[in-house]
Parts: structure tokens; C-alpha cells; sequence
């Protein structure tokens, strides 16, 4: 029987997911909400598939896949954001796989069969990807706006109320999204499509 590590911040989707997954005989041995609990069940359990979201409240999913890559678990990731850039970055980093959560049920079991018997990239995304980012949410645009109004992290998180790391997490998450590699490259992204530029 495939085993399965289920990581996603959202309760109720880890519950939809485990039905459907265990409904197709496909056990899942644990879950996880954070990358952390992830990194660490993953070496306790050495599940045959890490059913993985991107977005986690503690750091990225690709550090996750890049933490495992070589490790006796295979990769899958299962996210909303199907960016060329973002599914690049996740390939890159070890993923095996990727699907995207408006996949049917029955995408999302075949990627884990396909992926826990080793069958090269399976992807399950539009055959035309949104742009990248459209997929920013509500807080990674606030911090990539004050970014490039010129804050340093310090400062964004201080305005935003939240912590340095998770500052520093929600970049690593944008720059990966918008398919740039560093502060400087976003700002001027941001700028040239109006967004946060100093008055």
C-alpha cells in the first residue's frame, strides 16, 4: 500500500484530501500543517509520497522539497498557483510532482500512484497558467508593496505586525511566484507595473 505524509495548512482540505486518497486505498500515515512538522515526519515516517502545499505559515514548500530531495520520500506538490515560474521552482527544488487544487480527485490520486512508483514529472496544471501574480495574496502584496516603497524587512514587518522571519518567508515566497531571484528584481518588477513605487 502507497503511503502518504498529507502537509497543508488548511484543515478541512487535509480532511477532503485523506477521503479521497484513502477512499482510492492509498494510506495516509500522518499530517502535517507546518514545514517544520514536515521536514521532521517525513524523516520519522519515510512515507512513500509528500503530499505538499507551497504556501506554509513557517517557511516555503520548495525549502521542504529541497530538504527531502534525495531522501527516501517522494515530492508531490498540491497548490493553488500554477505559474510557470512557481512550478519551475518547485521541479527545481526536487518535487516530483505537481497539481494544482483545482484538479479533480481522481488527478491528484493518479499524480500519487504515478509518483510513488517513480514515474517521472507528473504535472496537472492549466494548459495556459495565469500569471504568477495574480496568485500573490493579500499579505505577500503588502509586503512586496512596502518593499518597493523602499522599507527594509525591519521596517515592513513593524508596519505590518508581523515578525522579521515571517517577512523574510513571505519574500522567499514572492520572488518565487513573480519568477525573480532577488529584493532588487522585485522592486523593479513592481515599479514597472505601477505597484509601490515612491512617490
Amino acid at each position: 500500500m502507497i503511503t502518504v505524509l498529507l502537509v497543508d495548512d488548511h484543515p478541512s482540505l487535509r480532511a477532503g484530501v485523506r477521503r479521497s486518497l484513502e477512499g482510492a486505498g492509498i494510506d495516509v500515515v500522518a499530517e502535517a500543517s507546518t514545514a517544520a512538522d514536515a521536514t521532521r515526519l517525513a524523516a520519522e515516517l519515510a512515507p512513500d509520497v509528500v503530499v505538499l502545499d507551497v504556501d506554509l505559515p513557517d517557511g516555503s514548500g520548495v525549502d521542504v522539497a529541497a530538504a527531502l530531495r534525495g531522501g527516501p520520500s517522494r515530492v508531490l506538490a498540491f497548490t493553488a498557483y500554477a505559474g510557470r515560474a512557481f512550478v519551475r521552482g518547485l521541479l527545481e527544488a526536487g518535487a516530483a510532482g505537481y497539481v494544482t487544487k483545482d484538479a479533480d480527485e481522481g488527478a491528484l490520486v493518479d499524480a500519487v500512484r504515478a509518483v510513488a512508483r517513480g514515474e517521472g514529472r507528473w504535472l496537472v496544471v492549466p494548459n495556459d497558467p495565469a500569471d504568477p501574480t495574480g496568485a500573490l495574496t493579500e499579505r505577500e502584496r503588502d509586503v512586496l508593496g512596502l518593499l518597493a516603497r523602499g522599507l527594509a524587512n525591519a521596517d515592513i514587518a513593524e508596519t505590518l505586525f508581523l515578525s522579521e522571519s515571517t517577512v523574510r518567508n513571505t519574500l522567499t515566497v514572492v520572488y518565487q511566484k513573480l519568477g525573480v531571484g532577488s529584493s532588487r528584481e522585485a522592486i523593479a518588477w513592481a515599479w514597472a507595473n505601477g505597484f509601490g513605487r515612491p512617490e
